[in-house]
């Protein structure tokens, strides 16, 4: 007869990670086979019940990196044997689980304000937490577990008694998966449209910043007639003037045209001053307009992107929204068993590849002849490079096809990347350069990944950072050789 609690002498056989304050336990027992528990202390939909079912959670809604308790708890608790369940406290379910290092016990309280998801040892003191918000009484790691005093009204499902058969249970699971798909798409729905949201602002900026330089650009023709009538009135000039006034020979009326100088220039010099910004402004013109072409294009995507997810019924709806914004990177797909996505192989490409929380696309050299083809055979010139200030290590390079600026969080987390990989990440502080690639050249008869740049910009990381070591984790996070470079 199957029941409702996990039996006795099962084996753990794997804890998954699954949404935020949530994990899941499979418990292979021989008289009632596999079975899945979902444990959760979201304070919305706080839960330890048996489920059934194995829909992927949508890559949306797993936690930015592993969190450290679900680590913990897989660490302790996989390959242990079920020894008890107990029930006997109100709003509290107790695991208790015979592993290789001792008995270890996962607790769940449903009776707090915030519920709690804790791991106790054999002496009953806590070894990791999980809070899903403020509690009234915070137990740190290392103390003793005592379980609520006052027990309060229990904020989600446990199980209840034994049922004759696992119909009751089905029907619960099928109740919660309708509560939690609906919870799912809102949260879905609200990331995604912060992220539109955020799309669209930066393409309104670049668009009237592009605005700007067009009109700027339309002014060649002007620098090109004070040039020749600089040419033709340089009699006039006087060495330290900051304009000249002459008539305009050019137009029948000659009306008087003040032409701008540079005191510090001589004649020739402010004619050719003059001449090269009628080239460079001439040569602008076309860049301009075709730039101002792709951000309206890319503005009426995202535009486009942001009234999809607004519309969405459903989470692929809100997926193949985000896949469809202009420079966001397609929602990576689950690896069995876990949250995050698998590393590449050695040998598929010369960079390992990070996403941003802003959803830019990071890569990482992974040796010195591997930095030399990232920089100068995979990064375009808009793309941004960013190096360990006066360190060797590892080049890092984020995608940017449309120019412009970065996003303040993405320039951290590349800068975070870059800081890590390389010789300094022992220095805590560190000090990153970046640049656009553009500007990067190779040192002459220089070894692999020798460089030098110019227009460059630093910013300071804290390698021990632990909000910036998720963009480490977020993609499977293969370990840093030892000259500083991933593997």
């Amino acid at each position: 007869m199957t029941t409702e609690f996990p039996e006795c002498g099962a084996r753990i056989q794997a804890v998954h990670p699954t949404r935020a304050h949530e994990l899941e336990l499979e418990t292979f027992g021989k008289s009632e086979g596999l079975r899945r528990w979902s444990i959760s202390c979201d304070p919305e939909h706080a839960r330890w019940i048996e489920t059934f079912s194995t829909r992927k959670v949508s890559a949306l809604l797993r936690p930015a990196g592993t969190d450290p308790f679900l680590l913990l708890a897989r660490a302790k608790l996989r390959g242990g044997q079920v020894a008890g369940f107990d029930l006997s406290a109100p709003a509290v379910a107790r695991l208790s689980v015979n592993t290789a290092e001792g008995t270890f016990t996962l607790v769940l309280e449903l009776s707090r304000p915030a519920p709690n998801l804790l791991l106790l040892d054999a002496d009953e003191r806590v070894r990791g937490a999980q809070r899903s918000g403020a509690s009234t009484r915070e137990l740190g790691v290392g103390q003793r577990y005592t379980p609520p005093i006052a027990p309060r009204a229990p904020r989600g499902a446990l199980p209840r008694t034994p049922p004759p058969d696992s119909r009751q249970a089905r029907a619960l699971d099928e109740r919660w998966n309708e509560r939690l798909a609906a919870a799912d798409l809102a949260r879905a729905r609200s990331a995604a449209g912060r992220v539109t949201r955020q799309a669209v602002t930066r393409l309104e900026r670049r668009l009237e910043r592009l605005e700007v330089d067009r009109l700027a650009a339309a002014e060649a023709e002007q620098f090109r007639r004070w040039g020749d009538l600089l040419k033709i009135h340089g009699g006039r000039w006087r060495r330290g003037a900051t304009e000249l006034h002459v008539p305009d020979e050019f137009d029948a009326g000659r009306p008087e045209v003040t032409i701008p100088l540079d005191p510090a220039e001589s004649l020739t010099g402010n004619i050719a001053r003059l001449f090269r910004q009628y080239r460079k402004r001439r040569a602008a013109s076309s860049h301009v307009q075709r730039r101002l072409a792709e951000t309206e294009r890319e503005l009426r995507a995202a535009r486009a992107a942001a009234h999809a997810v607004a519309e969405a019924q459903a989470l692929p709806d809100v997926e193949r929204a985000l896949q469809a914004l202009p420079g966001r990177a397609p929602v990576p797909p689950a690896a069995p068993g876990s949250g995050v996505q698998r590393p590449r192989s050695r040998d598929s490409a010369p960079h390992v590849q990070r996403t941003s929380s802003d959803g830019w696309t990071i890569l990482v050299g992974r040796s010195a002849k591997d930095n030399d083809e990232l920089t100068f055979g995979v990064a375009k010139g808009r793309d941004w490079w960013l190096h360990a200030v006066g360190f060797s290590g590892s080049h890092v390079v984020v995608r940017n096809p449309a120019g412009g600026a970065l996003p303040r969080a993405t320039l951290r987390e590349a800068a975070w990347l870059a800081a890590y990989y390389s010789k300094a990440r022992s220095q805590g502080r560190v000090e990153v350069a970046y640049v656009e690639r553009k500007h990067v050249r190779r040192v002459p008869r220089g070894k692999p990944g020798a460089v030098t740049f110019d227009h460059g910009h630093t910013v300071w990381v804290d390698v021990a950072d632990e909000n910036l070591a998720r963009v480490l984790r977020a993609a499977g996070s293969a370990q840093p050789a030892g000259d500083g470079s991933p593997r």
